[in-house]
């Protein structure tokens, strides 16, 4: 693989921060999708890419965003890591870097990171993005606020960010705002639904729009969603995630736990779905296996990836 071929590559991998922390990363023709998990041939080729040339940080990003891909987050960490170690100016890594955190439930880490993409390339949306949600994440929703509001002004149509800064006006108590950014979504995601272009995406798009009307309390549509969306794609382990939100709203504890296991067996080191498995085995009384998901929790929300991650300020 030429240098030249790896740097068309990552040009091409800046879609990849169009989708969630936690649902990014589909298929390379479309820039609402991400892009498709590269065969082993084009790990294998990256990797003596970097054997050759040690030194190229776009090599090792591009490897540590396949492994995103994939969720191995642990692998990914380190490329990624030492992509920014070659190059501190290197936004995407950055950037990444920060959605992989969000991903093990690190928002601190995640903002930091976004944080740095952000001094690097101010035109970055998904670092606002990303620093937006995780704030959000920490309580700081009126720095996701304004964070998210920059996000929307860069790119009209970037959904989540509409999505995030909903959640956050209403957790500000701002319900009417908040429920308009949430509409709002739901009708750019039923307009890519209604665009056969977008077909390859759209598990992700039906995942999408039934987590959202979750929170606005429609659980039948969200459940329809949700399995129009499993029909489509039955390896998202997202979407049996918010199944199984749907079922412990409904008390239907046994049915959460089975949807949330199926997401986990799915992502080993999805962090939320232990908090949330935890709280199902609470209501079936099964406080050992409750106490045993939170401390598995706890484990990945802690990790602080490789040691030899650059040291980054904290936030401003």
């Amino acid at each position: 693989m030429t240098l030249l071929r790896i740097r068309k590559i990552s040009r091409v991998l800046c879609c990849i921060f169009s989708i969630s922390a936690c649902s990014i990363l589909a298929s390379a023709q479309s820039p609402d999708c991400g892009f498709t998990m590269p065969t082993t041939g084009s790990l294998s080729e990256i990797s003596e890419a970097i054997k050759s040339n040690p030194q190229d940080a776009d090599a090792y990003f591009l490897r540590g965003s396949a492994l995103a891909t994939a969720r191995q987050y642990t692998q990914a960490l380190k490329d990624l890591s030492r992509a920014a170690e070659l190059d501190p100016k290197f936004a995407k890594a950055f950037s990444l870097r920060a959605y992989v955190y969000a991903e093990i439930a690190n928002y601190t880490r995640s903002v930091e990171d976004a944080t740095r993409a952000i001094e690097a390339d101010s035109t970055l949306v998904e670092a606002f993005r990303l620093r937006g949600f995780s704030n959000s994440k920490l309580g700081e929703f009126k720095s996701a606020v304004d964070d998210l509001a920059k996000a929307i002004a860069l790119r009209e149509d970037n959904y989540f960010a509409y999505r995030d800064r909903g959640l956050a006006l209403l957790r500000l108590g701002r319900i009417d705002e908040g429920k308009r950014d949430l509409q709002k979504e739901i009708e750019i995601l039923n307009k890519r639904i209604e665009n056969p272009e977008n077909s390859l995406c759209s598990a992700s798009f039906y995942k999408e729009r039934g987590s959202i009307r979750r929170v606005l309390d429609q659980y039948a549509e969200a459940e329809n969603d949700l399995m129009l969306s499993k029909q489509i794609d039955p390896h998202n382990a997202e979407t049996y995630y918010y199944l199984g939100q749907i079922y412990l709203r409904r008390n239907s504890y046994y049915d959460a736990v089975n949807a949330i296991s199926h997401a986990i067996e799915l992502i080993p080191e999805y962090a939320l779905a232990y908090e949330t498995r935890a709280r199902a085995c609470d209501g079936l009384k099964e406080f050992e296996k409750a106490a045993a998901d939170r401390r598995r929790f706890s484990e990945l929300s802690n990790s602080r990836g490789p040691t030899s991650a650059p040291e980054v300020k904290p936030k401003p």
